[in-house]
């Protein structure tokens, strides 16, 4: 199951077309709390997490630190979702023990093509440079 906490209804609804139509199940959330609810109160179980950067209350960042921090999460592959290609944020995710950085792309193929390469890294032996962490 692939899990997804972002606030904006647009970004939610092409996510969810996107991974839809890869074949795969999706559980969205409008906030990171409630991502970090369902994954203490399974099932659903989470096989990978995407998480938007700004989201109001506790961003990005936040709900990261607290997945990482929890030892049962550890190696559960977290994917950070932004519009910011900002170098700074994606060395703050990297940093936090993100597994990968997709920059939102406005185009629905570009976006769809690298949601889709999220999907398919064997995360059990992925372990990118900075280069291969960043994906446009």
């Amino acid at each position: 199951m692939v899990f997804y906490a972002d606030d904006d209804g647009d970004d939610l609804e092409v996510f969810t077309d996107i991974v839809s139509g890869l074949g795969r199940k999706v559980m969205t959330f409008s906030y990171g709390d409630a991502l970090i609810s369902q994954l203490k109160n399974p099932p659903p179980a989470a096989g990978i997490i995407f998480l938007d950067i700004n989201m109001p209350l506790r961003s990005g960042f936040d709900i990261l630190e607290e997945i990482r921090a929890a030892e049962h999460w550890r190696d559960l592959p977290v994917v950070m979702l932004s519009t910011s290609d900002n170098p700074d944020n994606v060395k703050k995710c990297m940093m936090l023990g993100a597994n990968f950085y997709i920059c939102k792309s406005p185009n629905f193929k570009k976006l769809s093509q690298s949601i889709s390469r999220a999907l398919t890294i064997n995360w059990e032996v992925f372990q990118p440079s900075e280069k291969e962490f960043f994906c446009t």
